[in-house]
């Protein structure tokens, strides 16, 4: 949190606007719960035929306990969506987007987050992951969501990494994201005055 504090402080720039931190439309809360838990199925399916080896799924897990023993549950699913979206989604995103396309900012702090994460067995994940996050970003204006988003996931990840998933799982993931995405859009369309 410090980097993105001090730039934000050092450059006078406006805080809220800077991290998106403004309440989004009450629509994007059903739209962020309902479709965190359907990215993290897909994902969770893609990895099974992308076949992520064994050993890389527990050196994960290993790693995981350590962080667990050295700070506890609770801190371990709150505190990296809280520190992560504010520096990748809310400082970088926004200082990206003021230098080229929506689309490519996201996509480049996606590919960052997933490399931050320093697993490569986890970078295919959390870099879809960094991309709905930035989609929602994009799609509420406000990074409230993404952080919501994100403690879903951390919080579905730890509790259900033991469960095995079915291949056809993801059929009805994908169709609530898709209307995630949907709604998502009507979000963007209402907060984006038409242009003409």
């Amino acid at each position: 949190l410090g980097l993105p504090l001090l730039a934000v402080v050092g450059y006078r720039l406006d805080f809220k606007k800077t991290l998106s931190l403004r309440m989004p439309n009450p629509a994007a809360w059903p739209a962020t719960l309902i479709g965190a838990p359907a990215v993290l199925l897909v994902v969770a399916t893609l990895m099974t035929f992308v076949g992520v080896e064994e050993e890389s799924l527990e050196d994960l897990g290993k790693e995981i306990g350590k962080l667990v023993g050295e700070i506890g549950w609770p801190l371990l699913i709150l505190l990296p969506p809280l520190v992560e979206e504010v520096f990748f989604r809310g400082f970088l995103l926004s200082g990206l987007r003021n230098g080229m396309r929506t689309a490519s900012a996201v996509l480049i702090v996606a590919i960052l987050f997933a490399v931050f994460h320093q697993l490569p067995a986890k970078y295919l994940p959390t870099g879809i992951l960094g991309l709905w996050l930035g989609y929602l970003v994009v799609s509420t204006g406000s990074l409230y969501p993404a952080i919501l988003a994100h403690l879903v996931n951390n919080a579905l990840a730890f509790r259900l990494g033991d469960v095995e998933i079915p291949r056809w799982g993801a059929l009805p993931a994908l169709v609530v994201v898709a209307a995630t995405i949907w709604l998502l859009e009507r979000i963007r369309r209402a907060r984006t005055p038409a242009t003409g």
